[in-house]
């Protein structure tokens, strides 16, 4: 199948604040500050530009699995998937959905 390109849509900017605070955790605090909701970003072989390159490693692998036709269980009949980067303290959560454009 050939590799489709992707549109990724920021659903949510986490806030973990209080655990920051109570585990005594220095850094950045409050939500992401490299994303906002509702921002988009149509992706195909590489990172869209000004992607946090944290993030994109973090959603890659389901990337890839959209963009290349893949279904298991956890991506929707449309083709669209729900993941996120792994930063504990301020995780995005990012929609995933294959368009009808080839890379």
């Amino acid at each position: 199948m050939e590799r489709m390109k992707a549109r990724i849509t920021v659903l949510k900017c986490m806030d973990n604040q209080r655990i920051q605070e109570e585990q005594r955790i220095g850094g950045h605090a409050g939500p992401c500050d490299a994303f906002e909701v509702g921002q988009t970003f149509d992706a195909g072989w590489q990172a869209p530009e000004g992607f946090c390159s944290f993030a994109w490693a973090d959603i890659f692998n389901g990337l890839m699995m959209i963009q290349c036709g893949g279904s298991p269980d956890y991506i929707g009949p449309d083709h669209t998937m729900i993941s996120c980067c792994r930063d504990g303290l301020c995780p995005v959560v990012f929609k995933i959905e294959r368009l009808d454009q080839a890379c």
